[in-house]
Formats: C-alpha cells, sequence, structure tokens
C-alpha cells in the first residue's frame, strides 16, 4: 500500500495505491474531501493489456567499440520476444555446472536442490569461471508479488569459495529503487563476456534491461533499454 496527500486547487485528495494480480495491474483509490464534509472516492486501475512491450533505447556507451555495439543491439532485437516472456534466459558464455566437474560447494550455501539451475561463466573476464545461480522465488511478505529470480555468484577465493551475491549487488547496483531482477544472463562477443539483466519496476510490469562489461574490476555500462508495457487506465466512482 502506497499512500500520498495533495492540495490541489483549494481541495485536499488522499490517494491509496494496491497492488492486484501480481503486477498485472494496479489501483488508485482518490479520495477528495468538499467544504460540506462529503467524501468523494474515485478509483483507477491501470491494467496490463498483455501484448508486446514498446522498447525505447535510453543509453549507449559511445565509448564502446561501434561494431561490438552494433552486434550487440542486434542481438537484442533478435530476442526482444524471448526477453518479454517468464521464462529463465541463458546465454552462450553460461556452461551447466551438473558434469562439469567442478565444485563449488553447493551444500554450503544450501543451493544443492538447485545445482541443475547453476551453470558455469567467467563473468567479471578475469579467466577464471565462477558458479552463477539463478531460480526462481516467491516473495510473501507482503502485498501480493509476481515471482522474481534468485541470483547469485560463487567465486573461489583461494581456498575458500565466496558468495559474491551481495557483493555484487551492493557495488553495481546502488539506485535505491523498487524493482525485481525478472532476467539474468551472459553472452560472449569478441571474446568478453556481458552481463544481461531485466529488472521489472515496482508496481508495473514495465522493465529496464541493463547491458554491462566487467572488466578489471570496474563496471561498463554498455547499453540500457526502458520496456514499457502496454497498459489501459479506467475511472469509476465508488459509492460510499
Amino acid at each position: 500500500m502506497c499512500r500520498r496527500h495533495f492540495f490541489i486547487n483549494g481541495k485536499y485528495y488522499y490517494v491509496a495505491r494496491t497492488y492486484e494480480s501480481y503486477f498485472a495491474s494496479t489501483v488508485w483509490q482518490v479520495y477528495s474531501f468538499s467544504e460540506d464534509k462529503t467524501v468523494r472516492v474515485d478509483e483507477i486501475t491501470m491494467k496490463s493489456q498483455e501484448r508486446e512491450m514498446m522498447w525505447t533505447k535510453l543509453y549507449e556507451n559511445e565509448d564502446m567499440d561501434s561494431g561490438i555495439l552494433e552486434s550487440i543491439q542486434a542481438y537484442v532485437r533478435s530476442r526482444e520476444s524471448e526477453i518479454e516472456e517468464d521464462e529463465i534466459l541463458r546465454g552462450k558464455a553460461e556452461e551447466p555446472y551438473l558434469g562439469s566437474g567442478c565444485d563449488f560447494l553447493l551444500e554450503k550455501f544450501f543451493l544443492l536442490e538447485y545445482a541443475s539451475d547453476c551453470t558455469l561463466v567467467d563473468f567479471d573476464n578475469d579467466g577464471e569461471r565462477e558458479c552463477c545461480y539463478k531460480f526462481k522465488t516467491h516473495d510473501t511478505s507482503s502485498a501480493p508479488k509476481p515471482d522474481f529470480l534468485a541470483c547469485g555468484i560463487l567465486k573461489e577465493r583461494g581456498p575458500y569459495v565466496k558468495e559474491l551475491e551481495s557483493d555484487f549487488m551492493e557495488e553495481f547496483y546502488t539506485e535505491n529503487v523498487d524493482y525485481y531482477t525478472w532476467q539474468l544472463w551472459f553472452e560472449e562477443f569478441e571474446g568478453k563476456n556481458y552481463i544481461f539483466q531485466v529488472e521489472r519496476l515496482g508496481g508495473s510490469l514495465d522493465c529496464v534491461l541493463t547491458v554491462q562489461l566487467i572488466w578489471d574490476n570496474k563496471l561498463y555500462p554498455v547499453l540500457k533499454f526502458f520496456l514499457l508495457d502496454d497498459k489501459v487506465c479506467t475511472c469509476e466512482k465508488i459509492e460510499k
């Protein structure tokens, strides 16, 4: 529930927002107060039409090689419909963990039951493969929310295996935005692996797709797209 108060043209308004249908629709209840002490309640519903999304490029790193940029953009265009779907995506830079002979001590991180969801990928381009796990989970702690992607990186640090989930998120995603990771996968272009991540913005089906490169312990943003969900907005008066 999200609440706001407004004072417009001499009148007070109270707006309460609720989430419904796992972000497929969002409902606002707008309370307006008159001088005669009557209260009017209008309900505004914004509902997804579940059609193809409108893609808008928000950012392009002009310092990147133009050939690589064009290759990545052509790749994104070829997978637009897949990116909009709910299935977890895999990239060509990822290899199945099972059968690889590698041991990232999954039992230590309570991930044995998710071994089939783990892949090996050199996500930071340091020449050593890490173990990436990603599986759908559901948050039931508050208002209804959709499944989102639980993801993390296991990296060998000398004789130890360390989970880099918090390091990864805190270092590279520091903006205070209400989002849910929907997709995370890795692709290789001209010998380097790139991170593709889709974040669903809180309260809607709108998404942001970010393409990034980690090289020499630094993060290089490459491309960013906004995926706007097709919605319809309706308003009706609620009798009180």
